[in-house]
């Protein structure tokens, strides 16, 4: 449906004269490129990636669970395609912790569970990554260069930006979900 979505408007944006000076349109389909991610993973002697254990950190404060944007891209993914909405929100962090945390909490487990799920448990190698380079992220986690003003930080009040691009070098894999206190300001 977002795929259909996407490709009108993308013809919506093309003249005539365009569209038929391109003999065909490429589209890449979502999900066919794989992003970019950089993971602090130890390797075994046999080649096997596993994720270097860490203790759960239980003092900071949860993220706020809130839908981005009021809520009406997750209301509207969940009223047009309820199954796939359900996925999302059993299977993606980015979905299910920011961008429709709160909806998400509707349909299936709270998220304090849903959190522990993703990164608390042995798989969580999957879900905990940076999507930027190690340089980077310290120096988004230090607030130096650009991010000395602190508006985006790897705190839990500002937690959008850092879960997404920097969630291994924030500490967001080793939160301990289930037993953080809630988020003091919402």
């Amino acid at each position: 449906m977002i795929g259909l979505l996407v490709l009108l408007l993308h013809l919506s944006n093309l003249t005539i004269a365009q569209f038929h000076y391109r003999h065909k349109l490429s589209i890449i389909p979502p999900g066919s490129i794989r992003s970019r991610t950089f993971s602090r993973h130890k390797v075994n002697g046999r080649g096997q990636t596993y994720p270097s254990a860490a203790m759960l950190d239980s003092s900071r404060a949860l993220p706020c669970c809130q839908d981005e944007s009021g809520g009406a891209v997750c209301r509207t993914t969940r009223a047009h395609n309820p199954k796939e909405f359900l996925r999302k929100c059993n299977t993606e962090p980015d979905f299910s912790l920011v961008i429709c945390c709160k909806s998400c909490n509707d349909v299936t487990v709270d998220f304090k569970e849903r959190g522990a799920l993703f990164f608390n448990t042995a798989s969580n190698g999957t879900y905990c990554f940076d999507r930027m380079s190690s340089s980077y992220c310290s120096r988004f986690q230090s607030s130096s260069d650009s991010w000395s003003t602190k508006r985006w930080s790897c705190n839990s009040e500002h937690f959008r930006l850092g879960f997404r691009v920097c969630r291994q070098s924030c500490g967001f894999c080793s939160m301990d979900w289930r037993n953080s206190p809630e988020a003091l300001r919402c």
